[in-house]
């Protein structure tokens, strides 16, 4: 009677499945942030990009 588990295993087969969950849920969370970090840094620089390369030309435009 393989099949039919004890209260107690069901409830350790439980938290073992919460604990893999939550696992998933933390590695998840980590590749988010690693992603959302790259997007601000690829948001500064071609920001700075911008005001380097067309700072000039905005300045001569605002002269005529």
């Amino acid at each position: 009677m393989a099949l039919m588990k004890s209260k107690g295993e069901r409830e350790i087969a439980l938290l073992e499945q919460l604990e893999q969950q939550i696992a998933r849920r933390e590695k998840r969370q980590r590749y988010l942030r690693i992603a959302a970090g790259a997007v601000a840094l690829l948001g500064m620089a071609a920001i700075a990009t911008g005001h380097a390369l067309c700072g000039s030309h905005k300045e001569s435009r605002h002269r005529r």
